[in-house]
């Protein structure tokens, strides 16, 4: 099957001159081709901007072209705007950043739909048979991403898919990281939960979940990583007896169909060896902290360059004893 990055190198290699006239290029030829590939999923691509091929300048234009190819059941399941998020992290300084790609915007009215869904019964499986593909664009500067200097790493995940990855540059003055310290909240019955997984390699990250027996709304969620030691991971009061060799940010997001996203942030202890920095965790999700989605949802990790998921939890999933 074609993969996000072969769609992206065949489908959406623009030229400079054809990313800079988006978004009223005519890609009735490009759309024609992808619905008739074996493709399913979203793929992504930006010109390479800047002097050094690399870099956009502060300020300028960043179209971003995305492709996606989709049955008639998942666009009525998930529909492209009101569950497509896309993640930004910065190398430089270890934020992570979520936007709403399809935001209303000029040119995107039917992507604008914000409002709760009221749609009736799902149809039958034969009124939403076949496939649909299009190819559309994002606006980076219109979602801030041009007045953030960096080096960043930018992803569409769209509820349990994800698009190929896009690194891209933001030139400008970058300010030094400041140390970090450790935010790991202590669980209880320690013993529960799912089995760690294996250690990645690097750049990784791997994740394993479940919901917690008697503690309805709470899911565990373990996981190893294993990522370049970057400078934005200082820990706080180096060379402290107290202080590891980093701290590493992770970010969890769980997406339900429909239904607002819920992101929690946490920083690791990490040590390092052979400048990578390796870290393990178990943390719980829903106690004492936002919500989480209604009904099944999937489970995403973000640490540094790593993305982990989607790690499906259904409504249903069998309780850990």
């Amino acid at each position: 099957m074609t993969s996000a990055l072969e769609i992206a190198a065949q489908l959406l290699a623009f030229t400079a001159a054809e990313f800079a006239a988006a978004p009223d290029l005519d890609l009735s030829e490009r759309v024609r081709a992808l619905l008739y590939s074996d493709f399913e999923g979203m793929a992504i691509a930006a010109p390479m901007a800047g002097a050094d091929g690399q870099h956009f300048d502060a300020g300028s234009p960043m179209p971003i072209a995305v492709a996606y190819r989709m049955s008639g059941g998942r666009g009525w399941d998930v529909p492209l705007a009101r569950n497509v998020v896309l993640v930004a992290r910065n190398l430089v300084d270890g934020r992570v950043l979520f936007r709403d790609p399809f935001a209303p915007q000029g040119g995107h009215k039917r992507h604008s739909q914000r409002q709760p869904l009221d749609r009736g019964a799902r149809p039958p499986e034969a009124q939403l048979a076949g496939w649909n593909a299009e190819i559309t664009w994002i606006d980076g500067a219109g979602l801030g991403l041009t007045g953030l200097p960096g080096d960043w790493h930018l992803t569409l995940i769209w509820y349990d898919w994800a698009s190929n990855d896009l690194a891209l540059g933001v030139a400008g003055s970058r300010s030094e990281p400041n140390p970090q310290t450790v935010y790991l909240p202590a669980i209880e019955n320690p013993d529960a939960g799912p089995e760690m997984p294996e250690p990645p390699r690097a750049p990784g990250l791997a994740l394993a979940a479940m919901r917690l027996h008697g503690a309805p709304g709470t899911i565990r969620v373990s996981g190893r990583l294993a990522l370049p030691r970057r400078p934005h991971m200082a820990p706080a009061n180096p060379g402290s007896d107290s202080a590891p060799d980093a701290v590493v940010s992770l970010t969890l997001l769980a997406l339900g169909p429909n239904a607002p996203r819920q992101g929690w942030r946490f920083t690791l202890p990490a040590s390092v060896v052979n400048d990578t920095a390796h870290a393990q965790f178990t943390v719980d999700l829903g106690p004492g902290g936002p919500p989480l989605p209604p009904g099944p949802l999937v489970l995403w990790g973000i640490a540094d360059e790593a993305l982990a998921g989607p790690i499906r939890i259904d409504a249903d999933m069998p309780l850990n004893r």
